[in-house]
């Protein structure tokens, strides 16, 4: 995309995705038609020319309220009801959730395996569904609902014994709040 953006001698453009991410917040001077290297395609690109609204504030800015420092992390119309999202925060992969207009933080770490929750399904219940395993979290308080109950076809049954002996770990819920438009999650 660099290439591309120094033969149209612009200073930014951006993909049809990313540009699809951002349309509501960013004007457009020009767009063009290329066949990026590596790819067999043409791609459409977007020249941004200006942002717009709260684009222009700083996603560094913290603020201090009821005894925790909260770090701005995104637009709150940026997570929809329903709709999750992985973000970077210290060096963590963390998931945001939003259901019945309940916002939850937490690893994307399973807390049975360690392997990732993103691939995960929010339930009819306000509950998280593991990927892996099918436990089941609460999205208010992280509680278990239900703990490992699968096990692979290959697994062995020595494997389906231990499976069962696993203590229950609940999410671990970090703080999160909705305030101004922004998404802001604890950081102390």
């Amino acid at each position: 995309m660099e290439t591309a953006n120094k033969e149209a001698e612009t200073r930014l453009l951006i993909s049809e995705e990313a540009f699809k991410e951002i349309e509501d917040r960013a004007e457009v001077e020009d767009f063009v038609r290329v066949k990026l290297k590596g790819s067999s395609q043409r791609s459409t690109l977007y020249e941004i020319s200006k942002l717009k609204g709260k684009s222009l504030e700083s996603m560094d800015e913290k603020i201090f309220e009821s005894g925790i420092f909260w770090k701005k992390i995104m637009l709150s119309k940026d997570l929809k009801n329903g709709e999750k999202k992985k973000i970077n925060h210290h060096k963590n992969e963390i998931l945001i959730v939003r259901n019945d207009d309940n916002l939850s933080a937490f690893s994307n770490l399973c807390p049975h395996m360690n392997l990732p929750l993103e691939m995960g399904q929010i339930t009819n219940e306000n509950e998280f569904l593991c990927p892996f395993r099918d436990s089941k979290f609460c999205l208010r308080t992280g509680a278990v609902k239900k703990w490992v109950t699968t096990n692979p076809d290959w697994a062995p049954e020595e494997a389906v014994e231990l499976t069962k002996a696993i203590k229950e770990i609940p999410l671990n819920l970090l703080p999160i709040m909705d305030k101004d438009g922004f998404i802001y999650i604890g950081t102390n």
